[in-house]
């Protein structure tokens, strides 16, 4: 599993049953996240990526674009 720390979120992977990777967003001070995506919307101790991916890496890069974007608070 890693563990990166991304503006005020922690980003951890982990693999699923198939091996591939998934990303767990949370937010840094432990507060619950407010989530604005379709079919995810309200807030929620964590948020999974979804679909897994092959690397790690690119279920980082997901995580990453949801926070950027704004999905996620």
């Amino acid at each position: 599993m890693w563990l990166k720390i991304y503006k005020d979120f922690h980003i951890a992977t982990f693999q699923n049953a198939d091996g591939k990777w998934i990303a767990r967003i949370r937010k840094a001070d432990g507060s619950p996240l407010t989530v604005d995506l379709p079919g995810s919307t309200g807030p929620r101790e964590y948020l999974d990526t979804d679909p897994a991916l092959g690397e790690a890496i690119d279920a980082i890069k997901t995580a990453k674009s949801c926070i950027d974007g704004g999905s996620i608070k």
